[in-house]
């Protein structure tokens, strides 16, 4: 039938079979299409194929799978830049067999035979350092296949490799490697290997078929053993992630300070100028230093209320905080605390005076305790409340609590 196909122009038709229907481009169908060839022996399952690429493509408004031919399946998309993405993203695999991508062209028809090119990732290993570099190893790679240039690729520098792409014909063995000459004359291998390259055969380097399906097996009669195989798993890629920056690229030291030099002028122009000296409102009801301009007296509440950094007129600019916490004097705090001490004093000698207890000692003729040199004791005067209480509880508590206050005052 397909030859029948080819040659009608050398049969003569009928008027049935002659010319008269003309179509049109509406008439087509807008979808786009990728041809796929799988390289497996077993018969393809077409739920299965969909239920394996619809996590994998991720595609926006899905797709469809029809079987067209032997081994071949025809993928339909709706949107061209889920066509564009799969194609970049090559290769693909299905059952651990390697897959043939290729855009379907609905004017013309296409074979299985004619889907023999596949993308790889070829990483290029063991050059030379001083010649380690994108455009060398395009070089060595145009043995291997037609070179590519992605755009958008991320960094082909992996350090102890050069990534390049490539398609690949698979009807032809995988290449393992190139034998250079360097300068001297001296023979240098570089070897390749194949970023998510499926199974191969490792008698012939076939994608075509696995080592149990291979012609040179057949005719060994079993003859053959795995020390003769010219091909193995060394061909296959570590995978590459272009998140893992392996080289970094560092500019002089005098080139970047410039860099930043000529940056700076840029970004003074755009800041807004703030005035150096704004100084605080004299007389400023909300102000809690009062008139500005009386130095001493804005430095000595800045002391007394703990600040280390006394406000004046040079020092006194916006940045400093307006409405700061109101905090009180300390000669006004010891001036209360000697107060509830005298009015303690008074209601204990009124106490005893009513009391009918026992006279208390004299405290007054009393030797003083002796006085050590050293720091003095940070002794935490009681409340007034707590005083009262343990003197209504206790009637003993008087002479102790006298002698305890005229010890304080000694200290």
């Amino acid at each position: 039938m397909e030859n029948l196909t080819k040659h009608w122009k050398s049969l003569s038709l009928s008027n049935r079979e002659g010319p008269g229907i003309c179509l049109k481009k509406e008439q087509a169908i807008s979808e786009h299409a990728i041809a796929a060839r799988f390289l497996t022996k077993r018969p393809l399952n077409i739920d299965a194929i969909a239920n394996t690429f619809t996590p994998l493509w991720r595609t926006k408004s899905g797709f469809k799978v029809k079987h067209i031919e032997d081994h071949v399946v025809l993928f339909s998309f709706e949107n061209k830049a889920d066509v564009d993405r799969i194609i970049a993203a090559e290769p693909w695999s299905f059952d651990k067999h390697s897959m043939v991508l290729s855009r379907y062209n609905k004017e013309t028809t296409f074979h299985a035979s004619d889907l023999t090119m596949v993308t790889f990732w070829v990483q290029i290993y063991d050059i030379p350092i001083r010649f380690r570099n994108k455009e060398i190893a395009e070089q060595i790679c145009e043995s291997v296949g037609t070179i590519l240039y992605p755009d958008g690729a991320p960094e082909c520098d992996g350090g102890s490799f050069i990534r390049v792409r490539v398609k690949v014909d698979i009807s032809q063995p995988l290449c393992r490697g190139k034998l250079i000459t360097l300068e001297d004359g001296k023979d240098h291998w570089v070897s390749f290997k194949y970023e998510r390259l499926a199974n191969l055969c490792y008698w012939c380097g076939c994608l075509t078929h696995t080592d149990r399906d291979c012609k040179l097996w057949f005719e060994s009669e079993g003859s053959l053993k795995a020390e003769d195989q010219q091909f193995g798993p060394w061909l296959r890629a570590p995978p590459f992630l272009a998140s893992r920056k392996k080289v970094v690229s560092v500019p002089g030291f005098y080139e970047k300070k410039s860099q930043r030099n000529q940056s700076q002028p840029l970004s003074e122009s755009h800041a807004q100028p703030q005035p150096k000296n704004h100084q605080v409102p004299v007389g400023h009801s909300d102000s809690p230093y009062g008139s500005v301009n009386d130095n001493s007296k804005s430095q000595e509440f800045q002391s007394r209320a703990g600040n280390p950094f006394p406000v004046s007129a040079e020092n006194a600019t916006a940045d400093l905080p307006l409405n700061l916490p109101s905090q009180p004097d300390f000669e006004e705090l010891i001036k209360d605390i000697d107060r509830d001490i005298c009015r303690f004093d008074s209601e204990v000698t009124s106490l005893q005076n009513s009391n009918a207890s026992p006279p208390a000692p004299n405290l007054i003729n009393s030797s003083p305790p002796t006085c050590h040199p050293g720091p003095a004791p940070n002794i935490s005067l009681p409340s007034k409340r707590r005083a009262l209480d343990g003197a209504k509880s206790d009637d003993n508590s008087f002479p102790t609590a006298a002698a305890d206050l005229q010890s304080r005052r000694a200290l």
